[in-house]
């Protein structure tokens, strides 16, 4: 991929079987000035009716932020968790639910970097579906 001419590279990640009402991730960072890094959050709502996800980052201070995501039907919404949290150098897990319950969700991390550390400069990308 060639993203954004940015960053070169590709990722790739298992499908899931199914989907679910609770899934989570164990990683995201938002960054700092002297690098990249960007952590998007794509939800899909597989229901024929319009859904809520509540997403709740859970940042490695063990502080939690949650914001709900309303998920039109059949469809993909894709959540930019760098503006959400609006600070740098965030570590964080995430937990994404059904406010309903219903077992309608599928959903995936998709994270971008490029910065420069000690061993030279890094790039590239990585992508998990949730757990």
């Amino acid at each position: 991929f060639d993203y954004r001419r940015l960053i070169t590279g590709g990722h790739n990640a298992l499908g899931s079987n199914s989907p679910a009402s609770e899934l989570y991730f164990a990683e995201g960072y938002t960054g700092n000035p002297s690098s990249l890094f960007q952590t998007w959050l794509l939800i899909q709502n597989t229901a024929p009716e319009a859904k809520t996800a509540r997403v709740e980052y859970i940042l490695a201070s063990g502080q939690t932020v949650q914001r709900d995501v309303p998920l039109p039907p059949s469809s993909r919404t894709t959540v930019y968790c760098n503006e959400v949290l609006g600070q740098e150098a965030l570590e964080f897990g995430m937990r994404v639910r059904s406010l309903d319950g219903s077992g309608s969700l599928l959903a995936e991390r998709a994270m971008y970097f490029d910065y420069l550390g000690s061993f030279g400069r890094a790039v590239g990308g990585d992508d998990v579906p949730g757990y």
